[in-house]
C-alpha cells in the first residue's frame, strides 16, 4: 500500500513526499532517488552514508559516486559486487570520458555491457569513442548491436556505412545508407556518402537521385548548414559512366540495357539542367 501510495507520488512530481513513504518501508535506493531529482543532494548523500555505515552494498555506493563523482566510490561498488554491477561500470566509463580517457572509458563500457547487452545508447556510445580511436571492428560490432536492437536508429545506420566506406566497401556500405535515409531523409551528409558509393558501384540513377536531393537541401538550408555542393568530379563521373554504359549496351546489341541507359541519360540531362538552375539563383 505504502510503496504503490509512494510510486503515484514519485510519478506526479512530489518526490520529497515519495522519498518519506519510501523510507518508512525501507526502500534506501529509491529514497535516495528521490531526494536527488528533490535537488537534495545532502539529504540524499546522508541517507547513503547512513545505510553504508550499517552495511556496504554495491548499489549504496553508487549511489555515493553520483552524488560526490568520485570513481574510487564506483570501484569499490565493483569490489563489493565482484565487478557484476553494471551501473557502476558504466558510471565509470561516463567518468573517464568525461576527463578525456576514451581508452578506460571504452574498457569499463564493454564490462558493463558483458553484463547487460542490451543497452543500445551506451553500444552506441562505444561506438563513437571506438571510432574516434580508429578500432574499428569494435566500432562495427558496437553499431551493429545498436541496429539489431532498434532498427530505426538511422545515425547508427550511417556510422556502419561511414566505417564501411573508411575501409573501401562499397558494396556493405550502400544497404546500410538506404537504412539510415529510411529514417531520416534530410541528412545531406548520408546523401552525400549515398552519391559517391553509388558512384563507386556504378549505380548511376540513384547517384544522380543523391545529387538532386543533395541541390534541394542546399537550397532549404541557410548557408550556416553547411550543405556541400556538388563536385565537379562526381557529375563528370556520372556522365562519363552513363555514357559508357550506353555504348557497351550498343555494342553488346543488349537492347534493355540500351533502354535502360538511355534512360539513365535523360535523367542526366534533367540532372544538368538543375545544377545550372540552381547556380544561376545562388547568391
Amino acid at each position: 500500500m505504502l510503496r504503490d501510495l509512494a510510486e503515484r507520488y514519485a510519478k506526479l512530481g512530489i518526490v520529497t513526499s515519495a522519498a518519506e513513504l519510501f523510507e518508512e518501508i525501507e526502500l534506501w535506493d529509491d529514497v535516495v532517488e528521490c531526494y536527488r531529482i528533490a535537488g537534495k543532494s545532502n539529504k540524499a548523500e546522508e541517507v547513503v552514508r547512513a545505510r553504508l555505515a550499517e552495511k556496504e552494498t554495491p548499489s549504496m555506493y553508487a549511489a555515493l559516486g553520483d552524488i560526490t563523482n568520485d570513481p574510487k566510490c564506483f570501484e569499490r561498488s565493483l569490489e563489493l559486487s565482484h565487478g557484476k554491477y553494471y551501473d557502476s561500470h558504466v558510471a565509470l566509463g561516463k567518468y573517464y570520458f568525461d576527463k578525456g580517457d576514451m581508452k578506460t572509458a571504452l574498457k569499463y563500457f564493454l564490462d558493463g555491457l558483458e553484463i547487460k547487452p542490451l543497452l543500445p545508447a551506451v553500444w552506441f556510445r562505444v561506438g563513437t569513442i571506438s571510432m574516434q580511436l580508429k578500432e574499428w571492428d569494435t566500432a562495427l560490432k558496437a553499431f551493429t548491436e545498436v541496429v539489431q536492437q532498434e532498427p530505426e536508429e538511422g545515425d547508427a545506420w550511417a556510422n556502419v556505412a561511414a566505417i564501411h566506406i573508411h575501409r573501401r566497401n562499397a558494396a556493405e556500405a550502400y544497404p546500410a545508407l538506404l537504412e539510415s535515409l529510411k529514417q531520416n531523409r534530410n541528412n545531406w551528409r548520408v546523401w552525400h556518402s549515398k552519391l559517391y558509393t553509388c558512384i563507386d558501384l556504378k549505380k548511376y540513377d540513384e547517384a544522380i537521385q543523391a545529387c538532386a536531393e543533395l541541390i534541394n537541401l542546399k537550397a532549404r538550408r541557410n548557408a550556416k548548414e553547411g550543405v556541400e555542393p556538388l563536385e565537379e568530379k562526381c557529375v563528370r563521373a556520372i556522365v562519363g559512366g552513363t555514357v559508357r554504359k550506353y555504348q557497351e549496351a550498343r555494342e553488346a546489341k543488349d537492347e534493355i540495357g540500351i533502354d535502360s541507359s538511355k534512360r539513365t541519360l535523360v535523367r542526366v540531362r534533367e540532372l544538368l539542367d538543375k545544377i545550372e538552375s540552381s547556380t544561376k539563383i545562388e547568391p
